[in-house]
């Protein structure tokens, strides 16, 4: 496989998920909780998965720092950093969300991207970011620039402004952590090709699969909620 995108549980507690700015419902407490130590659970999915990547291929872990347990996305950073290349830290930032009186309200999530090797697939040129007008044609006067690659766009850097899916989006499910297509899409155009495999160890509503599709690329999700699977399947 070419690429591992995963949206593991973020080991919150029971007692956060009333404290949360993204309020779960009491019967989606079960998402989350799960009987082994985080580090150990996450190791396990991580080295089943990387078994099978290749050298110039990429693994991209969701995760958060807020409400944690013991453990968060930063301690295992820590830890995988040992035996993979540590690329880069993704914030995704959200400007939609609910508001809080005790903290500075949430407005972002991170996505760690570790590569298998230095060797790691990357092609910018698939994400650029379009100047518009103005800009562009204030960018083109300045000789510091590469003309080719201002016309191409800009770098979106690591910090992505990219809205969580509101009730009314048309791309919408009943599911709770469900990420938009728009940065699963980022992710896959910028580290695969077109019929290379991309895993999705957490397939949850099969937005991986779904945007896989779009994009020529072979997935294989796993899943274990029976009302998900059927979700995903309809997607796709």
């Amino acid at each position: 496989m070419t690429l591992i995108i995963a949206d593991p549980p973020y080991n919150i507690c029971e007692n956060d998920i009333i404290k949360m700015p993204y309020q779960r419902r009491k019967k989606d407490i079960e998402w989350d909780p799960y009987d082994k130590n985080f580090i150990e659970f996450s190791l396990e999915w991580i080295e089943l998965s990387i078994s099978k990547l290749k050298e110039t291929g990429s693994l991209f872990i969701f995760g958060g720092v807020n409400y944690q347990k013991e453990n968060d996305l930063l301690t295992l950073i820590q830890l995988l950093r040992k035996d993979l290349r540590f690329v880069n830290l993704i914030i995704w930032y959200y400007p939609n969300g609910f508001g809080s009186n005790r903290f500075f309200s949430n407005r972002f999530e991170l996505i760690a991207w570790f590569a298998k090797s230095k060797n790691y697939y990357f092609n910018l040129d698939a994400v650029r970011l379009k100047y518009d007008k103005k800009t562009l044609k204030e960018y083109l006067k300045d000789k510091r620039c590469n003309p080719e690659n201002v016309k191409k766009g800009k770098n979106p850097t690591n910090v992505w402004k990219i809205g969580r899916i509101n009730a009314n989006a048309k791309e919408r499910l009943n599911h709770p952590t469900q990420k938009p297509e728009e940065i699963i899409e980022r992710i896959i155009l910028a580290t695969t090709e077109e019929d290379n495999l991309v895993v999705d160890p957490f397939l949850g509503s099969g937005t991986t699969a779904k945007v896989c599709k779009d994009l020529k690329r072979n997935c294989i999700g796993f899943e274990k909620e029976a009302n998900f699977v059927e979700m995903a399947k309809k997607r796709v």
